[in-house]
């Protein structure tokens, strides 16, 4: 569970879908607002569809296709976060 006093304490707030998203914003201080990004963002082969999927009750190969979206999203947010420490 997201607790509201992380929008203090954290500098980047990622969600997984749109559901996720609408609910922070739903909750976030005006100020904390633009730290809330869509996990998909930082892959930059993929910019149409922001949302992971959940694979829950889905196929094992769904379970593949979700990791490969996490894995090119984290090797996004790990170049940005190096860039950023320049």
């Amino acid at each position: 569970q997201f607790k509201k006093s992380w929008f203090e304490k954290k500098d980047l707030i990622l969600v997984m879908d749109h559901q996720n998203k609408r609910d922070l914003e739903s909750i976030a201080p005006l100020e904390h607002k633009s730290k809330i990004k869509y996990f998909k963002e930082f892959d930059k082969n993929n910019l149409e569809d922001l949302v992971v999927p959940d694979p829950y009750y889905e196929p094992i190969e769904a379970f593949y296709e979700v990791l490969e979206m996490l894995e090119n999203a984290s090797a996004g947010l790990v170049e940005e976060i190096k860039k950023a420490q320049q």
